[in-house]
């Protein structure tokens, strides 16, 4: 009820925009908030099947309080409650239970939601005075298991530290009266009556007594000493290890993120934020650095017990590697540099400290310094990172990148510490000698930041000074280009190695070969990235076999079929024998759909990857002028129309890129009536008219050229009476691309064919009669 109470008095429209956002009734949540707010939904994980029994019995639950609290007002004889607040909670009672009775869980994520958005008003409202110890709601994703255990272990450390912080006390005040119990004993001891002359039986009997008492009490207070130390550091072990599972977790949570960072630039689905990570890291950093600070409290009392100060001199060396891997972890590129780089051109790059404000930095900002790194070094660096080891060596760098070195800033609004290098530039190389085989676009680089800090937690052993470390971060591999046309072969050795390289590697060599199914999907990821649509399974199948080179016309299961690196993107395809690699086909294939017909390949107009022999078996089943667009087999970056003629053989007319800038394919597909059906039989104007280029408004005073686009065939005669080539710039079948691919001639070439044929007018279809020439167009 308190926290209803709180959000009624601050900005009630963003309480509104919640609950509306939400589809939640604040009428239920006002009359329902002490029961709400007595309930532990943060606890239940609901897409957890053992804990679905439990989450159906909290929903009913709170259908029954509702009805409940709706019979209790409407007694109160209060008619503008029983008009108003009865009837809405009795409304609403029905439509959950229409809602989510079938599914309860989905209610209980809702709630959830709506407590972790109240949370954050209330921070917001209250400037951060409310913050509790745990904020439990906000420390990971609602209903993932993972998240559930990060709660609970930080519930453990919550609980550990404050029996810690009980027992701490305890033995502090124990202590405190057991010097003063031992020192009231050594005056005893001393103040003996025969040490002044008095041998009264009955004064050494009380004496004696007296004393006995004394040392009995003595020994005691100090059993219960050993007791509390005893208790106190089983409590702190049992700490210890909640505060490794939370730190493993919250480790996971970061490799996670580095490993979604590293696909998102193969299938272009971004991480989410580092925010709710700095949370969690955040929550683990103080209690880490509270636990730390137990030690110098602590350690007096254990003195005197051997065992026990051995057994705590470990735990806090425990708690200090704890806080050093964590620190290390944290220090993460938040933006990688460009992963095909090319010299003296400018780059960028983000790098965050996850929990800086924890660490203390947030007056004295680290100084990070970028170098790039070759082969070599990269495995000591990451040597040194996956081992954990707190000594980094010195880095010598293989380049020189200008305004390589900034202090970090931090964001007092945000409570982020960060920089953003906008102004990067490699400016000199050394490369390493290669082998014979390897190319300069195969050599990898790594973009090395790093930073010297104070653990600003006071040594052990020296109280005036903090211990320092090296955060350090290596970037995903670069290849490093000087000339444009070598960017191709590039974005392959980074295709293959995101891919399939691993986070934990010790180098950057990447595995030679890969199966196909895993091969298959990274492709699809990465042309849905490109192409803003996935490859459909027979796409996929023709490029398996592409790659392998293998018959398509062998039907085979090629999942497991292992593809190397050298069939991928260093040997020229086999199948039949071309001047090309797969890498440089298919990427040229990309670049043509970004470029040329992205709307059309979207719509799935375009049939793209399907051999010569498989599209005119196709076709031929078909009727005449049925035609399908494919990529072009022979070529690089070309685009196919096979048509069926009326003589029922198939022929096929390419175009290039530049062809396409010229005139849109949608507008040589319109254009020419031999081309009638998409296959299967689609007519092209419902399918491409929508594609079709706007023409710009003629300026006043001039005339706009026309061009338009003709197939070099008869639209109902047979194809061989326009055979006859006077003009020798006409291409021939075959002469350019080999097989039947010609180019599609603009009006300009086909006037001039046009010219020459002239006086052969038998040779002439009555459709090239009837088309007029340019001349005749102004």
């Amino acid at each position: 009820m308190a926290r209803w109470q709180q959000l009624s008095r601050g900005d009630l429209k963003k309480v509104d925009e919640i609950y509306n956002k939400l589809c939640f009734n604040t009428m239920v949540r006002h009359y329902m908030a002490e029961y709400i707010e007595s309930r532990p939904w943060e606890y239940y994980a609901v897409d957890d099947v053992s804990q679905q029994e439990a989450i159906k019995h909290e929903f009913h639950n709170f259908i029954v309080h509702m009805n409940t609290k709706s019979e209790e007002l409407r007694k109160t004889g209060d008619l503008e409650k029983i008009l108003g607040a009865c009837k809405t909670l009795e409304t609403e009672a029905v439509r959950l239970l229409e809602t989510y009775g079938k599914s309860p869980k989905v209610f209980v994520g809702k709630i959830q939601e709506l407590m972790i958005e109240e949370k954050k008003l209330l921070t917001v409202h209250n400037n951060g005075d409310i913050k509790p110890q745990f904020d439990v709601e906000m420390c990971s994703m609602i209903g993932d298991l993972h998240g559930s255990l990060l709660i609970s272990a930080f519930h453990d450390i919550d609980k550990h530290k404050r029996m810690c912080e009980k027992l701490i006390s305890i033995l502090d005040s124990k202590s405190e009266f057991f010097i003063i119990q031992q020192d009231q004993f050594s005056r005893l001891r001393a103040s003996h009556p025969g040490n002044n002359g008095r041998n009264n039986e009955m004064e050494i009997r009380n004496y004696n007594r007296t004393l006995e008492d004394s040392r009995r009490g003595l020994h005691n207070l100090s059993t219960q000493v050993r007791e509390t130390i005893s208790e106190l550091l089983d409590n702190m072990l049992h700490l210890c290890q909640a505060l490794q599972s939370a730190h493993k977790m919250v480790i996971e949570d970061i490799e996670s993120w580095r490993d979604r960072q590293r696909l998102c630039l193969v299938n272009g689905d971004r991480p989410a934020s580092l925010d709710s990570i700095e949370r969690n890291a955040g929550l683990l950093a103080d209690c880490l650095m509270s636990c730390a600070a137990y030690y110098p409290r602590v350690r007096p009392h254990f003195e005197e017990l051997q065992d026990h100060r051995m057994t705590l001199a470990s735990w806090h060396s425990d708690v200090l590697s704890l806080i050093h891997k964590l620190m290390k972890r944290c220090f993460i590129i938040e933006e990688q540099p460009p992963q095909v780089m090319k010299r003296d051109t400018r780059f960028s790059a983000k790098v965050r400290l996850i929990a800086g404000e924890k660490w203390g930095f947030t007056i004295n900002q680290p100084t990070v310094k970028i170098s790039l790194v070759n082969t070599e070094q990269v495995k000591t660096i990451l040597d040194v990172l996956n081992n954990d080891s707190q000594n980094m060596p010195d880095i010598s760098n293989c380049g020189d990148i200008f305004n390589g070195v900034k202090v970090m800033e931090y964001n007092q609004q945000l409570k982020t510490l960060q920089i953003q290098f906008k102004n990067l530039v490699l400016r000199t190389l050394q490369r390493a000698d290669r082998r014979a085989s390897e190319l300069v676009t195969e050599e990898k680089f790594g973009v090395y930041f790093h930073c010297k800090v104070p653990l600003q937690i006071k040594d052990s052993y020296n109280r005036d000074t903090y211990p320092m470390i090296t955060l350090a971060a290596l970037s995903l591999p670069v290849v490093v280009i000087v000339h444009g046309n070598q960017s191709q072969a590039a974005e392959a050795t980074i295709f293959w190695d995101n891919c399939f390289s691993s986070l934990s590697r010790d180098s950057f060599a990447h595995p030679i070969k890969q199966p196909w199914c895993e091969l298959k999907a990274r492709l699809n990821d990465w042309f849905k990235k490109n192409t803003q649509r996935e490859l459909l399974d027979e796409d996929l199948t023709y490029l398996g076999m592409k790659v392998l080179n293998l018959d398509n016309t062998i039907i085979k299961s090629i999942e497991n079929e292992m593809v190397t690196w050298h069939n991928f993107a260093k040997d020229p395809l086999k199948n039949p024998e071309r001047n090309f690699t797969f890498w440089e086909w298919l990427y040229s294939c990309m670049e043509l759909i970004k470029k040329c017909f992205l709307p059309m390949w979207k719509a799935y107009l375009i049939h793209g990857f399907i051999s010569k022999p498989r599209t005119e078996a196709l076709l031929k089943a078909k009727e005449p002028h049925t035609f399908l667009l494919r990529f072009s087999d022979s070529t690089k970056g070309m685009i196919s129309v096979a048509v069926k003629q009326p003589d029922m053989k198939v022929k096929n007319i390419i175009w290039s890129s530049k062809d396409l800038a010229n005139i849109s394919l949608a507008k040589r597909i319109l254009e020419p009536p031999q081309l009638k059906f998409l296959y299967p039989d689609l007519p092209k104007e419902s399918k491409f008219r929508q594609f079709e280029q706007t023409v710009t408004q003629d300026i006043e005073g001039y005339d706009r050229d026309i061009v338009r686009t003709a197939i070099p065939m008869p639209v109902d005669a047979p194809c061989n009476n326009l055979m006859h080539h006077s003009n020798p710039t006409t291409p021939q079948s075959g002469s350019l691309y080999g097989g039947d691919d010609i180019y599609m001639e603009t009006m300009e070439h086909y006037d001039m064919r046009m010219n020459n044929l002239s006086h052969h007018p038998a040779t002439l279809s009555p459709y090239h009669q009837m088309m007029p020439s340019m001349n005749d167009n102004f």
